[in-house]
């Protein structure tokens, strides 16, 4: 799915957050089904972490905000 984003542009030219989503997605993967895929740690306190869970919440509030500011809905404006 991150590549027809990347393919499409959806988020610019900046390759760094297509792989941040991809990160994301291993994460998402990771809370979900167990460590199944061995996506990060296997101790869950460091994968867990406060500073992957920043990441995680910056990277979700940047995702929102360049959707308001280029994919507006008409009855928005």
């Amino acid at each position: 799915m991150i590549d027809i984003y990347r393919n499409l542009k959806l988020f610019g030219d900046d390759s760094m957050i297509y792989d941040n989503l991809s990160k994301m997605v291993l994460f998402r993967n990771r809370i979900h089904i167990n460590n199944y895929h061995g996506n990060f740690e296997k101790d869950e306190i460091n994968t867990f972490s406060e500073k992957r869970a920043q990441f995680i919440i910056n990277a979700m509030e940047w995702v929102f905000q360049y959707f308001f500011e280029n994919y507006q809905r008409k009855w928005y404006k």
